[in-house]
């Protein structure tokens, strides 16, 4: 097994960004359930649910935000995709899993012990979403930080 240390510089790398505040970066990789089934985990239960749940408001303002500022049309035609298109083609969870698939995330998470080694796309999505919550949180609530990140993991 990788050294913790590593694999969160590694993740840092990877999302071009260093967070200020270490306690969020291991709440962000800590899947729900992982502390309550490993006796070794430390942490809240919930795991990073709750950086997901802020995650996933803080992904969709950014979204609109971009569309917004672009000046296009409420119009649902597929050169001018509405505010909800937008959410569906950048923020489903289908579309966060893959994501998180193709960058390979599974290997930063702390697992829980119950899914024997596997992660499913839901924890995954919950991921992608954990991490932007937690860059909200640590860049003071930058949504610029928090779209340069997107762009990173290719989410924009």
């Amino acid at each position: 097994m990788e050294d913790r240390a590593q694999l969160e510089i590694e993740l840092e790398s990877l999302l071009d960004y260093h967070f200020s505040d270490h306690n969020l970066l291991e709440e962000l990789l800590q899947a729900a359930g992982s502390s309550v089934s490993d006796p070794a985990v430390h942490g809240d239960r919930h795991g990073n649910k709750r950086l997901a749940l802020l995650g996933d408001s803080v992904l969709s303002t950014v979204l609109l935000e971009q569309w917004y500022e672009s000046g296009q049309s409420t119009g649902k035609s597929s050169n001018n995709p509405d505010g909800n298109r937008l959410l569906k083609t950048h923020a489903s969870n289908n579309v966060l899993s893959s994501r998180a698939e193709e960058l390979k995330l599974d290997r930063y998470i702390i697992k829980n012990p119950v899914h024997h080694g596997s992660v499913p796309e839901g924890t995954l999505s919950s991921m992608v979403e954990a991490i932007l919550g937690a860059v909200w949180i640590d860049s003071k609530r930058n949504p610029d930080e928090v779209l340069h990140v997107m762009k990173e993991m290719k989410l924009y």
